[in-house]
């Protein structure tokens, strides 16, 4: 009895030792060694707690997301614009539970779901400590002992500005509204199939009574949304559906875009937060929103977007207490009835 006390106690102490090491190595281990077995393990008792409070959001037999669980009575935070119905969680010891979406924070991108029937569940608890500084070490929980993936902060909390979004097209005003001068190769536009001299009177059911409408209507968009558009093709009517691309994109071409991607997918609603930590943890768009934790177990934020090759953002967990409260609120108002999750998908960034 007494070795096994001792063999435990050395565990704690090599694992602490462990801890102290990384935390003195950062700028010495690149992104690409960090997720090893053995950097892992020194964030096993760390994000133990943590673990339990996490899930996977679920759709059509697929995740599409993490969520954590936020209260006791069973709501779940997750990532809104990756949604998509029926939805269900699997809770960390392997239950999967239906759930129903309740609320949704579009400014976040975040949406509230309760889980349904038996609810077993313990809340997340927030840090409520400064976000942590440049260089510090985090862990992106799943449902195993060990992290999903181990990442180092690279930029301190701040605003994330919106992308541009484009349509791809140089518009004219004419007596029927804005038409379509020229199409923009590889564009959006392009890829919807708009040409030369349709005239667009609508955009999702609003009447355009010229350019400037329709490009400000654009403009409130977000690059990834979807926008119907009304077509007027010499005397036939059309409906078009399209896909917005980047602006960015689109004024340099796939090089940028090929440069984002290479460490992997991008979320597709991965601009426009108010505020968030940028780290340089690798995740796939379907590792997004659930928490993420310090080498101390503090849950420090809840991960957001995979940004860029080399950075995924985390919204501070200073921001979430007055998040969930919102939440909280609107899905009381609504008495709790369900949302349609592809409502959220087209939702716009926020100016």
């Amino acid at each position: 009895m007494v070795f096994l006390r001792v063999n435990y106690l050395l565990r704690g102490i090599i694992w602490g030792v462990i801890g102290l090491l990384l935390s003195l190595s950062v700028s010495t281990l690149p992104a690409s060694e960090r997720n090893t077995s053995l950097v892992k393990r020194a964030f096993r008792d760390a994000i133990r707690e943590v673990s339990r409070s996490t899930v996977h959001v679920m759709s059509d037999g697929r995740r599409v997301a993490l969520g954590a669980i936020v209260t006791d009575e069973g709501h779940v935070l997750t990532k809104a614009s990756e949604l998509d119905q029926p939805l269900r969680c699997q809770l960390f010891e392997g239950r999967i539970v239906d759930a129903t979406l309740v609320a949704v924070n579009e400014q976040w991108d975040l949406a509230l779901l309760r889980l349904e029937g038996d609810r077993e569940v313990t809340a997340v608890q927030w840090s409520e400590s400064e976000s942590p500084p440049v260089g510090s070490w985090l862990a992106t929980t799943g449902l195993q002992t060990l992290p999903i993936s181990i990442g180092v902060v690279s930029v301190a909390e701040r605003e994330i500005e919106r992308r541009r979004p484009a349509l791809g097209v140089v518009l004219e005003d004419s007596t029927r509204g804005p038409r379509v001068h020229r199409v923009l190769e590889n564009s959006a536009a392009a890829q919807a199939g708009l040409r030369i001299n349709d005239v667009v009177t609508h955009l999702d059911g609003e009447p355009m009574s010229d350019r400037d409408a329709l490009i400000d209507a654009i403009r409130l968009r977000r690059p990834g949304g979807r926008v119907k558009l009304s077509v007027l093709r010499g005397d036939e009517t059309l409906e078009i559906d399209a896909e917005l691309g980047e602006w960015t994109q689109l004024v340099h071409g796939d090089r940028a875009n090929f440069q984002d991607n290479l460490g992997g997918q991008l979320s597709n609603r991965r601009s426009g937060f108010p505020s968030a930590l940028q780290h340089d943890t690798v995740l796939r768009p379907n590792q997004c929103g659930g928490p993420l934790v310090g080498l101390d177990g503090s849950v420090v934020g809840l991960n957001i977007a995979r940004a860029s090759r080399i950075g995924s953002y985390a919204i501070p967990a200073s921001e979430i207490p007055a998040i969930l409260e919102g939440l909280l609120a609107q899905a009381t108002e609504t008495g709790g009835a369900e949302l349609v999750a592809t409502d959220v998908e087209d939702t716009a960034d926020p100016d």
